[in-house]
């Protein structure tokens, strides 16, 4: 089986808002488990000196998962638009201890509305050192989203992300204990 931890708070917005152009509790947008574009997080180049920022997302929750299941992802939902190649980097974070731990980063080319191109699932897989390295602090992981503002970005470029989370094992079976027959033979 599989454990999900989705948003549940925001941890800094920066200049992300949602899709009505508003500052509001962006993780709510993300975290469905069902798929809908029409609500999603964005954020929007600001033109020349653009420097974008981090927004981070604190997930819920997970128990530590089987040691043996080495099967840990990153999993969201996005496009861009308003130029060529609109890009967006994501990071999987452990909050604590502070200053925060990375544990991958990855930066996308996103598919562009302008190019006829629609919403796109993605994938990040960590690799076994990647998902030792988050140890037994799943109560602390975080996703961050940043759009990459390039030389050659055009004012009003944007990503937009509908959906995200983070998955991984479950947690190991509990094995059974078994009172043997023998000493039963021999109990008086």
């Amino acid at each position: 089986m599989t454990q999900y931890a989705r948003p549940n708070s925001d941890g800094g917005d920066a200049e992300w808002v949602n899709h009505n152009n508003n500052t509001a509790a962006l993780n709510a947008l993300i975290k469905e488990a069902v798929t809908d574009d029409d609500d999603y997080m964005k954020s929007v180049h600001a033109g020349m000196g653009d420097d974008p920022n981090w927004c981070m997302i604190k997930l819920a929750t997970v128990n530590d998962p089987d040691p043996d299941e080495d099967d840990h992802k990153i999993k969201y939902r996005a496009v861009g638009g308003g130029g060529m190649s609109p890009q967006l980097t994501v990071a999987l974070y452990l909050g604590t201890p502070d200053p925060e731990t990375l544990i991958i980063t990855n930066t996308q080319t996103l598919g562009s509305e302008d190019l006829f191109q629609t919403w796109a699932d993605y994938t990040i897989s960590l690799n076994s050192t990647q998902a030792a390295a988050i140890g037994d602090n799943y109560d602390d992981l975080e996703i961050w989203f940043k759009r990459v503002s390039g030389f050659m970005s055009a004012e009003d470029e944007y990503v937009k992300v509908s959906q995200a989370w983070f998955e991984c094992a479950d947690v190991p079976e509990a094995e059974e204990t078994t009172t043997s027959p023998a000493f039963l033979l021999f109990f008086p």
